[in-house]
């Protein structure tokens, strides 16, 4: 999994990644090598099976990486906007796995 950083604030779909806030998710590694050749920031993420997440992992990300974490997954947050809600969702998913 690869993390994708650009240099604004960008909400959108691009490259066939959605960003948030200007952070995208992707498995994809040869959009991430590309994108990286055009400067912008990739990082590399270990590979983790959605059962292996602690909430303590949680509790670490930001508001971003969690609703990216949840499209990862495909986790509906339905109207949980709130930093609580969103983990609030994961774990309800994590517990049913």
């Amino acid at each position: 999994m690869y993390k994708i950083t650009l240099g604004s604030g960008l909400c959108a779909t691009r490259y066939g990644i959605e960003f948030s806030r200007g952070v995208g998710m992707t498995d994809n590694a040869r959009i991430a090598e590309t994108l990286k050749a055009k400067g912008f920031s990739v990082e590399v993420l270990p590979d983790e099976n959605i059962t292996e997440i602690s909430v303590e992992s949680l509790e670490k990300m930001s508001d971003d990486e969690l609703v990216l974490f949840a499209n990862q997954y495909n986790i509906d947050l339905g109207q949980s906007k709130a930093r609580q809600g969103i983990i609030g969702k994961i774990k309800t998913r994590l517990e049913n796995e």
